[in-house]
């Protein structure tokens, strides 16, 4: 993972920044495998994102 876990934290601080505005925040992990439309989604997104950098 190296240097990337540097680059994520801040994603992860936003994160719970935004959950702690909510009433109540539920967190499960889902298998790669069994969420693959959320991982192209993010796929797609990430390319949209390098396209306008």
């Amino acid at each position: 993972m190296g240097n990337r876990a540097w680059t994520i934290l801040p994603i992860i601080k936003d994160i719970r920044k935004l959950a702690a505005s909510f009433g109540s925040c539920e967190w499960f992990w889902v298998p790669r495998s069994q969420n693959m439309a959320a991982l192209e989604a993010a796929k797609l997104g990430r390319g949209l994102v390098e396209a306008q950098c």
